[in-house]
């Protein structure tokens, strides 16, 4: 007796089958496709983010040291200005030439060699 609830082949039914799985592959090998392409893109979107967060923070370090900068320069201006004021007090017209000709000799005479004891 034949069945004739059956009415393919078997290598019909095998080519059918054989189809689905290339479809599937096909398939599969697209969506993998686009997994790669969206990962470059988010990977692309991730390295601008890291190139507008290090030219902020560039801006902000260079900011921060113009303000050190010129605060330094203030008070720089000020030791200076207060220096001025100080060492203007005893210029070297209050000095005696005597007696810095006498501490030149001292000094010259222990590199020398001469004298421990510096005239006075």
């Amino acid at each position: 007796m034949t069945d004739h609830r059956r009415t393919e082949t078997p290598a019909a039914g095998d080519a059918a089958l054989l189809d689905a799985v290339l479809k599937a592959e096909r398939t599969a090998e697209a969506r993998i496709e686009n997994a790669h392409g969206e990962a470059a893109r988010r990977r692309e979107a991730a390295r601008e983010r890291a190139r507008a967060i290090e030219a902020r923070a560039a801006a902000r370090i260079a900011a921060v040291r113009q303000r050190f900068e010129q605060r330094l320069d203030a008070d720089v201006a000020a030791l200076a200005e207060t220096a001025r004021q100080e060492t203007g007090k005893a210029g070297r017209d209050d000095y005696d030439e005597g007696a810095l000709a006498a501490a030149a000799a001292a000094v010259a005479a222990r590199l020398g060699g001469g004298d421990d004891d510096p005239p006075r």
